[in-house]
């Protein structure tokens, strides 16, 4: 029996919710504190590795007096989604913590047009668009994630006259650049972004250790905080994300000896941050 306390309900669906993506070995589910833009950040392992691809989902509970009313919860997660632009896919997943059932459809949807990845924005559709989630849409939703991976290319530094700027793989213009300096940390970004999320968790491994890595840990949860808005956060962003993966560099490369984790981050990490500072 299932108390009636909101906080309880939240938890179980989080677990459900859990439960259901992991029955695909080749996914690596956090759930994320209560003031992330999703609750749960799913990473798509290939080969046993980290593969850089991921996708959020935001979790809503439907309640023991009301399971089953996908319209009312519904509405609820279009009405809270609707703030929040991300930058990679984003699902909602309504779960039913009565029948251990759950439902889902895209916020942020991964579509390619003409060859290009695009995020389409759902938090306005109706709650009927809601779908069981079964082991094959499952499937579904991670082959489209890949896909639309795939085809996402890399920021690249370009000038155009005396302009610097950073393009996209169709060659449109993300942002304008007062040098090559400032374009080559905005290209980065989004590659530095990913290391930082591998890092994280790690960091939290080492602060238990060695209480000075609070400070990397500190920079590096208000780094990814302050890059998860639209694309312009992440731009803005650029410079703070930088600075955190100097810092979790420090503490990594000093784990690196004893850790395999540490040892195998550690190349990356300064591969990525070369690129960003040039």
């Amino acid at each position: 029996m299932i108390g009636n306390e909101p906080g309880l309900i939240e938890r179980r669906a989080e677990q459900l919710a859990v439960v259901y993506l992991t029955r695909r070995k080749d996914l690596d589910v956090s759930v994320l504190p209560e003031h992330d833009n999703v609750d749960i950040l799913v990473t798509i392992r290939g080969h046993r590795r980290d593969t850089g691809r991921r996708f959020g989902v935001d979790v809503e509970a439907m309640t023991p007096g009301t399971a089953g009313a996908i319209e009312a919860h519904g509405t609820h997660i279009r009405r809270t989604a609707s703030g929040k632009v991300q930058t990679f896919p984003v699902c909602a997943m309504m779960v039913d913590v009565v029948r251990n059932a759950a439902f889902w459809r895209w916020l942020r949807e991964p579509v390619l047009e003409k060859g290009q990845a695009l995020l389409l924005s759902h938090s306005e559709d109706p709650p009927s668009l809601f779908r069981e989630l079964t082991a094959s849409e499952l499937n579904m939703i991670v082959d489209l994630v890949n896909r639309w991976y795939d085809n996402r290319g890399n920021w690249q530094v370009a000038q155009q006259r005396k302009q610097w700027q950073v393009v996209d793989a169709s060659g449109t213009v993300i942002a304008n650049a007062d040098d090559r300096h400032e374009a080559m940390l905005i290209a980065a970004a989004p590659e530095v972004r990913d290391v930082l999320f591998d890092a994280l968790a790690l960091l939290k491994e080492l602060n238990r250790a060695d209480p000075q890595a609070e400070r990397a840990l500190t920079w590096t949860v208000k780094a990814l905080n302050d890059s998860m808005g639209d694309i312009n956060n992440l731009i803005d962003a650029a410079p703070s994300l930088v600075i955190a993966l100097r810092k979790a560099i420090k503490y990594i490369s000093a784990a690196a000896t004893t850790n395999e984790a540490a040892e195998s981050l550690q190349g990356t990490a300064r591969q990525v941050l070369r690129k960003a500072l040039g």
